[in-house]
């Protein structure tokens, strides 16, 4: 058997990935499914909220997964049921079985894997006590209940608030059950807001955060569960525990992407998110071999597993057709507070219809950091004012075919200049540094009356004799020349973590200002602002711009303003983070 394109698993991500590269001009696929029908974990999710991204209407798991399939049936896609996958090659060769046709070698120019994710259980986070029945994974307990008829359970404990643990809460409640908790070990639950609404608050079962399972009670069958509190190391606290007669036990954990074939066909995995690693074209390690959805990480909604799976299917049909462009990868690294990102690499001369890419994948907002933002500017059918003047934007909005630009950055600039209580009008302005920064606070600086605007760069020529053209209305120096003025504005990254012994300007240049802002943020108080607080001079870090430019970035894709406060309250829960 030989393809153009096999896609292994029918579930959300699969089914999307193979609509797509049929869309791109593949029509030799094929769908290979484990279970009996397609649409995969959302045939058991009977509840709504699903679609609201993708259709823009609210669907339960099986009316979203059939639209997807009455639309792989409309493009004839081929797909085989009840399939297991053995064996995946580097080279493409897929082992797989069926009843039907038996043992079958399938070759392929490209695969796309889509495979899910599956549940933690029991031993995988290793609860002690007893081993009787009764004790399920929360997705196993909604197979069994949606599908199968079978209840579970009359008297119920759920330990984790992942978001099938707060749903089947609801559902066991629903169909009689007593619901006696839900047990997080956290802080914080891992549901979504508006399941821990609807699913617990809605039916008054408690959540007891920071709290464990310590011990599983019963012989045939769970007779007994006790949890304990636990502490900031998440050890349980003596003298805390309290017992729960139920029968049924179910665990809402997490869940890990199903990588078994994967791992067997030696594709690089990354530790991060137990998924693959996978570049621009959403393509693994090895050629030709791609993947997409709860494979490569696991996500909140599937809606944006589908999103992601479109992106997959149209770069493997590139792929097929020859259309990929070769080029140096470059390695995504994580700033402080995330934990990964996806793509991990990636190679800039396949990102050259990035705007086109999110036409197709229906993206709404984008957030854009250099070198992108100056590159998307012809590109763009609608530039604000501001963004204009910038001649960068770094807020992308998308609606109806219609791309629409923004600089966020000089509003959150603003904002930190109010909230520092810092005049501008009729001030002589120092900028510090040439960079995308230092445009959007020029044009700021200037649009509230800045008498003077001095940019300093560590030479006259090069970026600055652009800036200059751009910017007809400043002065130009080096940090040789004498710098003195009323407010200074730090845009350079001199001073930020770990060179936080460094200073763009000595103690004496800071000595020469009113007002001192430095845009880094990390940390809170650089050596620049340190001199400044030192010698009585008004001062303010650069997190509240953060918080301000993301917020104003909200409001623009939510076409609402938010409360003024929310900035101050996010910067208060934020500080805490950097010293």
């Amino acid at each position: 058997m030989k393809y153009d394109l096999v896609v292994i698993g029918g579930g959300p991500g699969g089914l999307a990935a193979a609509i797509e590269a049929k869309k791109n001009g593949i029509d030799n696929i094929l769908v290979i499914e484990r279970d009996k029908e397609l649409g995969g974990i959302l045939q058991q999710c009977i509840h709504n909220g699903f679609g609201l991204h993708e259709f823009k209407e609210e669907l339960t798991g099986p009316e979203y997964a059939q639209r997807f399939i009455e639309k792989l049936l409309e493009m004839n896609i081929e797909y085989k049921l009840d399939t297991m996958v053995l064996d995946l090659t580097e080279d493409k060769k897929i082992h797989a079985i069926n009843s039907k046709d038996g043992y079958m070698v399938i070759e392929a120019k490209a695969v796309i894997l889509a495979m899910g994710c599956r549940e933690r259980t029991r031993g995988a986070i290793s609860i002690p006590g007893d081993r009787p029945s009764g004790v399920f994974t929360a997705g196993a307990a909604q197979r069994f209940i949606n599908m199968e008829g079978y209840m579970v359970g009359k008297k119920v404990l759920i330990l984790g608030s992942g978001d099938i643990g707060l749903i089947m809460a609801r559902r066991l409640t629903l169909e009689g059950a007593e619901v006696q908790a839900v047990v997080e070990l956290m802080p914080f639950s891992g549901g979504l807001t508006r399941n821990i609404v609807q699913c617990l608050d809605d039916y008054n079962i408690p959540l007891y955060l920071s709290h464990t399972v310590i011990d599983i009670v019963g012989k045939e069958r769970v007779e007994k569960v006790v949890i304990a509190k636990v502490d900031e190391n998440r050890k349980p606290i003596p003298g805390t525990e309290r017992e729960y007669e139920c029968d049924t036990l179910l665990l809402s954990v997490g869940l890990i992407p199903e990588n078994d074939i994967s791992r067997k066909t030696g594709l690089e995995i990354d530790r991060r998110t137990n998924g693959l690693i996978v570049n621009e074209m959403m393509e693994t390690s090895a050629s030709g071999i791609f993947a997409c959805g709860n494979v490569v990480h696991v996500h909140d909604l599937v809606d944006f597993v589908s999103a992601e799976a479109r992106k997959a299917g149209a770069a493997a049909a590139k792929y097929i057709k020859d259309e990929v462009k070769d080029g140096e990868y470059k390695e995504i690294i994580n700033g402080k507070g995330i934990t990964y990102t996806v793509p991990q690499k990636f190679r800039a001369e396949n990102i050259d219809k990035a705007l086109e890419s999110m036409r197709i994948l229906g993206i709404e907002g984008v957030n854009i950091t250099i070198p992108y933002k100056e590159k998307f500017l012809n590109k763009i059918d609608f530039l604000s004012k501001e963004a204009e003047e910038i001649g960068a934007i770094n807020v992308l909005k998308i609606e109806k075919n219609r791309f629409s630009g923004y600089n966020s950055d000089y509003y959150g600039f603003i904002r930190l200049l109010e909230r520092g209580k810092i005049e501008i009008k009729d001030k002589k302005c120092v900028v510090l540094g040439t960079g995308g920064g230092a445009k959007a606070i020029i044009v700021a600086l200037k649009d509230l009356g800045a008498k003077e605007i001095v940019v300093v760069s560590r030479s006259r020529e090069g970026k600055i004799e652009k800036l200059k053209e751009r910017f007809s209305y400043i002065n130009v120096a080096t940090y040789e020349d004498r710098i003195d003025g009323d407010a200074i504005v730090n845009c350079t990254p001199v001073g930020m973590y770990p060179n936080v012994e460094n200073s763009p300007v000595s103690e004496e240049v800071v000595k020469r200002f009113e007002s001192v802002v430095d845009i880094i943020y990390n940390p809170l108080q650089t050596k620049f602002l340190y001199f400044a607080e030192k010698n009585g001079i008004k001062n303010i870090d650069g997190l509240f711009m953060l918080i301000e430019q993301a917020i104003k970035a909200e409001e623009i894709w939510q076409e609402r303003e938010f409360d003024k406060k929310l900035g101050e309250e996010l910067y208060q829960k934020l500080a805490l983070n950097f010293k």
